[in-house]
């Protein structure tokens, strides 16, 4: 499982991304979060989406 999020979201609080990983924990899955610093929400997406896509393509 992966997560992103970003200290300059100011759409979605970071807490989410907390919480979340709280919540996955408790149920034995392990998440890492990358933290894209001081991004808006849009430039987030965009960075989280390119790395997923990369590292998707490693998987196959």
């Amino acid at each position: 499982m992966r997560l992103h999020t970003s200290t300059g979201d100011r759409d979605v609080p970071i807490g989410n991304t907390t919480s979340c990983v709280g919540t996955l924990a408790e149920h034995g899955v392990r998440a890492k979060v990358t933290d894209h610093g001081n991004r808006d929400h849009g430039d987030t997406y965009l960075r989280a989406i390119g790395q997923n896509a990369n590292w998707y393509a490693r998987l196959s």
